[in-house]
């Protein structure tokens, strides 16, 4: 009886997986043709190893730091960082 039924099952499963073989997939769009894919194989990546947002993400890191670095080097030179003497902490030279 479990045989049967074990049977029974492996012949439907067989014959669903030979029917979604036998339909397969197919597109009619533009932008799935080969032509358009043999151009631009990687539509999503703006340089070879960055998408859009990965290259805006870095690019806004390093206008902020380097905008942050400038004032920290403005600071310094006038030197406006440096603590006050009255502060009640030691103070490093």
């Amino acid at each position: 009886m479990a045989t049967q039924r074990v049977v029974r099952r492996l012949v439907v499963l067989s014959f669903a997986g030979g029917l979604v073989m036998l339909a397969g997939c197919s597109s009619n769009s533009e932008q799935e043709k080969l032509s358009s894919v043999r151009w631009q194989p990687t539509p999503d990546l703006l340089t070879t190893t960055k998408s859009e947002g990965e290259l805006n993400n870095e690019l806004f890191f390093n206008f902020d730091r380097g905008n942050r670095d400038m004032w920290d080097d403005f600071l310094r030179v006038f030197h406006a960082d440096e603590s006050s003497g009255l502060t009640p902490y030691p103070r490093m030279r």
